[in-house]
């Protein structure tokens, strides 16, 4: 029989909650920070008929980045493995999956990190979205600016809808992309449209679902290689696609 135990740590001063009876605690001696010497770990190990106690001493500071400590009873193992981990990954969290007719995705458009040879902008302006890129003098290559479309860089699951509405300006050649979780880590956006000039575009997101995962989106990306660039986004919105009309009997 194997058991396994998560420990999160609160980095503060005050004394952790007494376990349960599967449980586990760390008690810091002295009731000082957890990154002390000699830090001991009290587990309760779930074992046939008994609860044991076991104390676990750890030699050498704690460092602050350790979030969780996992304690790992193989078998008939009296002495568990541990094992440090870091914070977790925001983007492993379920995807936000909205239901409504219509989503307007130019209120979510947040965190903007500029990538590439150039320097850029992001600004809200009533119902309208502004991008700028400018880009480094003497520098060639894709300049860009990609905005997260859930807070803190979520994902956002798109899966109910059928149809992308783009309407805008563009100052400039610029290429509207999208990414999924797999295409951020990659760093590869999948084009959505080209566009310069007045622009008002309509795609079924049957399209895009071929090159990206519509469950898991994380942004919309703007691109453009040449010197200086500019969009203004008017309408970035999703639609349930109509339905099918019924064939004759």
């Amino acid at each position: 029989m194997s058991y396994r135990f998560h420990i999160r740590l609160a980095r503060t001063g005050r004394e952790p909650r007494q376990p349960g009876a599967s449980g586990a605690v760390i008690r810091r001696p002295g009731g000082g920070p957890a990154s002390v010497l000699g830090l001991v770990f009290s587990s309760l190990l779930l074992a046939s008929s008994a609860v044991q106690a076991l104390e676990i001493p750890l030699s050498g500071p704690l460092p602050p980045s350790v979030h969780e400590i996992e304690l790992s009873y193989l078998g008939e193992q009296a002495t568990p493995s541990v094992t440090l981990n870091g914070p977790p990954d925001i983007t492993s969290s379920l995807p936000y999956r909205p239901f409504a007719p219509v989503l307007d995705l130019l209120p979510l458009l947040e965190l903007p990190q500029v990538f590439g040879p150039c320097r850029g902008e992001m600004r809200k302006e009533a119902e309208r979205t502004m991008v700028e890129l400018t880009r480094h003098e003497g520098q060639r290559g894709h300049c860009g600016q990609r905005l997260a479309l859930q807070p803190g860089g979520g994902l956002l699951d798109v899966l109910s809808y059928g149809l992308v509405h783009l309407r805008g300006k563009a100052a400039g050649r610029v290429m509207l992309a999208v990414e999924d979780r797999a295409s951020t880590g990659r760093q590869e956006s999948v084009p959505l449209a080209a566009v310069t000039g007045p622009f008002e575009l309509t795609i079924p997101l049957r399209f895009i679902g071929r090159q990206v995962d519509v469950r898991q989106l994380t942004a919309l990306v703007v691109l453009t290689e040449e010197p200086g660039a500019r969009v203004v986004l008017e309408q970035l919105e999703l639609t349930q696609a109509p339905a099918a009309a019924p064939r004759p009997i």
